[in-house]
C-alpha cells in the first residue's frame, strides 16, 4: 500500500508536546465515501421527485469526529490527523473536500474508489433525511 501525506504549511504548530510525549489525535477511516445531499422542494412518496441542488462532502465514521473534534475546537489549533483509504479520481476529489475543511490528511492509496451514498432533505438548508 502507498502512502501520501499531506500536511499544513507548519506541521510543528499541530503537535502538543506533555513531557517527552507528542501527542495528535488521529482518526482512521476505512470505509470513506462521497455524501451527496439532495435539496428537494416537497418530497413525494409515489411520483418523481426533482432536486433543486445537491451537496457533496466528504464521509465516513473516522470523518465525521475528525469534524466533531474541528467544531468543539472553536477555531484553535488541534493536533489531528485524519486517515483515510481512498483511490482514483473519486478518492483525490475526497480529499481535497477534506482539505478545503482544514484538515490535516494521510491518504492510503488503494484501488478502489470512493463510494457515493446519497442522501434526501426537505430543503436545501437542511440535512434532515426525508423518511418513506
Amino acid at each position: 500500500m502507498l502512502f501520501e501525506k499531506s500536511t499544513s504549511p507548519n506541521p510543528s504548530a499541530k503537535t502538543f508536546e506533555l513531557g517527552k510525549i507528542i501527542m495528535k489525535i488521529i482518526t482512521v477511516t476505512l470505509a470513506p465515501a462521497i455524501d451527496v445531499t439532495y435539496a428537494l422542494e416537497k418530497p413525494v412518496s409515489d411520483g418523481l421527485n426533482r432536486a433543486k441542488s445537491f451537496v457533496l462532502m466528504a464521509g465516513g465514521k473516522g470523518i465525521n469526529v475528525s469534524r466533531a473534534i474541528l467544531g468543539a475546537a472553536d477555531g484553535k489549533e488541534v493536533p489531528l490527523l485524519t486517515v483515510a483509504a481512498v483511490g482514483g479520481a473519486s478518492g483525490g476529489m475526497f480529499c481535497d473536500m477534506l482539505a478545503s475543511e482544514g484538515m490535516d490528511r494521510l491518504r492510503l492509496l488503494c484501488a478502489s474508489t470512493c463510494p457515493r451514498s446519497r442522501t434526501k432533505a426537505r430543503t436545501a438548508r437542511s440535512t434532515r433525511p426525508v423518511r418513506k
